[in-house]
């Protein structure tokens, strides 16, 4: 804050660095330094200043936006690490231990399943 117990100033071109590197996944700390901010002046304009508040937020919206489609774009293709991710970071999941142990099982089945249809045909 200023001496007068004002906050401190903040320019729209430090607004649109932050923006950019929230846009990216960094830090409010790393967002702040990029713009030439203090990290305090940072979060006094979150707490006192809807819009900049509102800046951050739908920015860190866009960031969770573009990283949910990679993510489902990459589980669509069958990555089964992202799937798991997605399970226990969006659907609250929290048993990976459980969930590892079902894919293994799955795992070892469908293998039984193939050695049992390579037997049939020999």
């Amino acid at each position: 804050m200023g001496k007068g117990g004002a906050p401190t100033k903040i320019t729209k071109a430090a607004i649109e660095k932050v923006k950019k590197a929230l846009l990216l996944g960094a830090t409010y700390k790393i967002a702040a330094q990029y713009a030439g901010i203090s990290e305090r002046t940072f979060y006094e304009h979150k707490k006192n200043n809807p819009h900049f508040l509102q800046a951050v937020e739908s920015t860190e919206s866009e960031n969770a936006m573009l990283h949910l489609q990679r993510l489902e774009t990459a589980a669509a293709d069958g990555d089964i690490t992202t799937s798991k991710y997605i399970m226990e970071r969006r659907h609250g999941f929290s048993q990976k231990i459980e969930l590892d142990a079902k894919i293994g099982v799955m795992e070892d089945l469908q293998k039984k399943a193939d050695e049992w249809v390579e037997k049939r045909k020999g």
